[in-house]
């Protein structure tokens, strides 16, 4: 009984899924203290385009980069944290994950209704953490998730105890209006979500209920996205902000013959995950048909998958990290597993010393993240073998030093320099030269007027190939460093340079 009193509890939940969540992104996440750094390109661009947002640049107009205001305005706080360190993300990142556990919590109950179903918590987690899909720690995908878990919930809830009211229909719109602030390629989930609700209300003749939660979605909709078009209008930069982040991603960076191309790199994302994907396979259908709700309800909460699938996939680019949210859905393999074997576990939490077994599974699933885990490589690296700190200790002896980023995504030079760039194209985006030349042209362009005092470029090229390729780079400034560096299994050459002075010509 004092067992059950503690599970019961509120706070015990949430201490149990913000220490979950802390031990597993504390070895899987290269955000974590326990790594030397986080060495993944978009996270230190994101971290880049955050300090520049804290230090005065206006997003977009002064600094060039994808994504979307709300992300850097994330990883801004994170700076504000830690100006040279990935702490402060870890921290956020563990505040989000916290609230994603939470939220699979409540999703558990709809269907369980026993808390010493908790187990399945650690479970879930390690299944994201250590997939192919969480890379390095820090994703837009990862920061969505309890964003997705807290609408899923609230989905679930209605279409199975018709439990909803304003204050979350106006919370889902506050969800739909930063996830397209964030990410607008996500947005799939949401668009079927507020449907799902107009069409019951459409089909029970609820006209009243109808409007007022059109206008309470609209209203939370709204407020996020009208705050960022406010600072867009005060900073003169609506312009680069609409250009930027729905121009050049639409046609810029999408492929021809996208919708097909998608559907071959979801399915070649499906068969990289394995068994994690096999079990979304063959789960979510059963969960699906006999999950008790009519049938047009059952296709709603199919198709809020799917719709969700289609955003990410349907441009036709595709990377490791796309299908971090659709893993989100393997919650429900795990509630159908728990089903399945319900007697046998109901006879081992009935056992006086139960504990022991929960104690031990749990203390055992953490640590088998140690052996799971992509990124544990990293952590046995020391901070003065890394490049990065080598590079970053030359360019710190210099007074107001500047640095271009070229030919790649932020190589985390910025970062651990805390060298706000005095360049718009402060790094080279993924982007078809054809479709957009504008980001490759300007840098090289920096590098023949000699715009910044550093550039550092990381590429598999040898020097002398390097020297062939770009003679400018040469020819402006002088190799200082040169070291050699693993990630996402090829090895890169880093190079150093530093502008050269009028006599060294």
């Amino acid at each position: 009984m004092k067992r059950k009193k503690i599970l019961d509890n509120r706070l015990f939940i949430i201490f149990f899924c913000f220490i979950t969540s802390f031990l597993i992104l504390l070895i899987c996440s290269k955000s974590s203290p326990l790594y030397p750094f986080n060495d993944w390109v978009d996270a230190n661009a994101f971290f880049t385009m955050g300090k520049g947002l804290f230090n005065g640049k206006v997003l977009y107009k002064d600094l060039f980069e994808q994504k979307g205001p709300l992300l850097y305005f994330i990883y801004g706080i994170g700076y504000l944290i830690s100006n040279t360190s990935f702490l402060g993300v870890f921290i956020i990142e563990v505040i989000s994950f916290t609230i994603l556990l939470f939220y699979c919590y409540k999703i558990i109950n709809l269907f369980l209704n026993k808390n010493e179903y908790l187990i399945i918590l650690p479970l879930f987690s390690i299944v994201l953490c250590t997939s192919r899909a969480f890379t390095h720690g820090g994703s837009a995908e990862e920061l969505c998730l309890p964003l997705l878990a807290y609408s899923t919930y609230t989905l679930l809830r209605y279409i199975i105890n018709k439990e909803i009211n304003y204050t979350i229909v106006f919370i889902n719109g506050l969800i739909t209006g930063s996830i397209f602030l964030i990410k607008f390629n996500l947005l799939g989930f949401w668009f079927i979500w507020i449907i799902c609700l107009l069409f019951n209300y459409l089909k029970e003749k609820e006209y009243q209920k109808l409007i007022i939660t059109m206008m309470f979605y609209s209203l939370g909709v709204f407020v996020p996205y009208g705050i960022w078009i406010i600072y867009f209008l005060i900073n003169d930069g609506l312009y680069d902000f609409v250009y930027a982040y729905f121009y050049v991603n639409i046609f810029s960076y999408t492929k021809s013959g996208g919708i097909v191309i998608g559907l071959e790199n979801f399915l070649k994302t499906l068969v990289s995950n394995g068994l994690v994907i096999f079990s979304l396979i063959v789960a979510i259908p059963n969960f699906i048909k006999n999950i008790k709700i009519n049938k047009i309800n059952k296709i709603f909460f199919f198709l809020s998958i799917l719709f969700l699938i289609i955003g990410i996939y349907g441009g036709g680019t595709s990377f490791r990290y796309y299908i971090l949210m659709v893993l989100f859905f393997s919650l429900f393999s795990f509630i159908k597993l728990i089903e399945y074997y319900q007697k046998l576990l109901n006879k081992i939490m009935n056992w006086k010393y139960s504990y022991i077994i929960y104690i031990g599974f749990y203390v055992c699933v953490i640590l088998s993240s140690f052996i799971f885990s992509n990124n544990i490589y990293m952590m046995r690296n020391n901070k003065d073998t890394l490049p990065h700190y080598k590079f970053a200790k030359i360019i710190n002896e210099e007074t107001n030093p500047t640095i271009l980023n070229y030919g790649k995504l932020d190589l985390g030079i910025y970062t651990l320099t805390n060298v706000v760039p005095n360049i718009k194209y402060f790094e080279q985006q993924n982007l078809n030269y054809k479709k957009y030349p504008e980001n490759a042209d300007a840098q090289l362009k920096y590098i023949k007027e000699k715009r910044t005092m550093f550039v550092v470029y990381a590429n598999t090229l040898q020097k002398e190939a390097l020297q062939e390729k770009i003679p400018e780079l040469f020819e402006n400034y002088e190799l200082v460093a040169e070291e050699e560096h693993f990630f996402e299994d090829v090895t890169y050459n880093f190079y150093l340079f530093k502008l050269k002075l009028d006599g060294d010509k």
